[in-house]
Formats: structure tokens, C-alpha cells, sequence
């Protein structure tokens, strides 16, 4: 005859008390994998995603309050204090935003045809020198 079972076994499993330990280890070591490691990005993806960020998005860089300030500021320096609307400060500061753009980015190409990365004073000096905007006769140079 063959063997058979009949019945259920006696035999139980008793809970370990070192699982416990290990399970908290265990949460642990995660917890500190996750800050280490999944918020870690290769060098430049945190500028890159800055920037999609910004060209995605209509705001200006320049804080509204501020700005106005500076306007006010100026024309009381020139003439009488006048009163401006905020579609004119909303203008006036998507032009000058402009305008430092294109400074900029001509001024990054005067210091890249220097074989630099960085923008220094000189490359902003000759910028003025060749392209000679009107404003550029309140700014001294140095």
C-alpha cells in the first residue's frame, strides 16, 4: 500500500521576533535610498527643466511691484510725477525684459567668440561700444 496522509499535520509555525527587527531596518534603509537617490539628477536636467519651465509659462522675470517702483522712480528724476496704468508698466516691462534679453544673449556670443562661458563686465563694455543704443548714453561705462 502507499503512504497516504489523512488528517491535517500538528505542526505550526511560530512568528519569528527578529522579522520585526528586520522590517524596521528595512524601512529605514528606504527611507534613506529615497532622499539619496531618487531626487538626484545628472548635471544640468534641474537647469534644463528651469527652463522649459520658464518658456512654458507667460510670466515676466521681473517682480511687478518692483518694477514700478524703478519707473516711478525715474520719471520723477526727469519730469513731474505722472501716473501710469498698469497696461503701460505691464508694456514698459515687456520691453525692457526684452531688451535685456537681447543684450544678453549678443553678449554671450561676444564672450563665446572669446572661447568663455562666463560673462564678464568687458563683454558687456564692448556690446555698448559696438551696437550703441540710445540708452546706453545714461549708463557710464567703466
Amino acid at each position: 500500500m502507499s503512504r497516504t496522509r489523512s488528517g491535517q499535520s500538528k505542526i505550526t509555525k511560530m512568528p519569528r521576533k527578529t522579522s520585526a527587527k528586520k522590517a524596521v531596518i528595512k524601512r529605514s534603509v528606504r527611507t534613506c535610498k529615497q532622499v539619496e537617490g531618487q531626487n538626484r539628477l545628472r548635471p544640468g536636467q534641474a537647469v534644463k527643466r528651469e527652463i522649459r519651465q520658464m518658456q512654458r509659462t507667460c510670466t515676466s522675470c521681473i517682480p511687478r511691484a518692483s518694477f514700478a517702483k524703478v519707473i516711478k522712480e525715474v520719471s520723477s528724476q526727469f519730469s513731474l510725477n505722472y501716473r501710469y496704468q498698469t497696461s503701460a508698466i505691464d508694456v514698459l516691462q515687456e520691453a525692457c525684459e526684452n531688451i535685456v534679453v537681447q543684450m544678453l544673449s549678443d553678449t554671450q556670443l561676444i564672450a563665446e567668440h572669446s572661447k568663455r562661458l562666463t560673462i564678464y563686465a568687458k563683454d558687456v563694455q564692448l556690446y555698448l561700444r559696438i551696437v550703441k543704443p540710445q540708452w546706453a548714453q545714461y549708463v557710464p561705462i567703466i
